[in-house]
């Protein structure tokens, strides 16, 4: 399942929320085996950002997913995330932050899965 954590300085009205994790999970296919209806999105606004000691207007997106996917992907879906949060969140990318984090383990329907089973 992969999961995608968006953390924004600015408060964000319920129809750009939508319109964010729609844009997520229309485009969530990028990633190889990685489906709309197992992506989970988990949207925080108005929250205090810092850059260098200074209040910054950014965003934060982390990319959690089970198992590790093909550099190229990451960078198709990196270009697609910037491009997202710059039409949607109107954030320019240079505020924009970006990671991955691959793992092996995790536990989902009440059950422990890890790659090596």
């Amino acid at each position: 399942m992969p999961q995608i954590n968006i953390s924004v300085a600015k408060k964000l009205s319920d129809n750009t929320k939508d319109a964010l994790q729609m844009a997520l999970a229309d485009n969530i296919s990028i990633l190889p085996g990685k489906t709309k209806e197992k992506l989970a999105v988990c949207i925080i606004d108005d929250c205090s950002m810092y850059k260098n000691a200074q209040p910054s207007n950014g965003a934060f997106i982390e990319v959690r997913l089970f198992r590790n996917t093909t550099e190229q992907a990451k960078r198709e879906f990196t270009g697609l995330l910037f491009d997202i949060a710059n039409r949607i969140l109107e954030i320019h990318q240079d505020q924009i932050y970006i990671n991955y984090i691959e793992l092996q383990d995790w536990g989902a329907g009440g059950i422990y899965k890890a790659t090596s089973a």
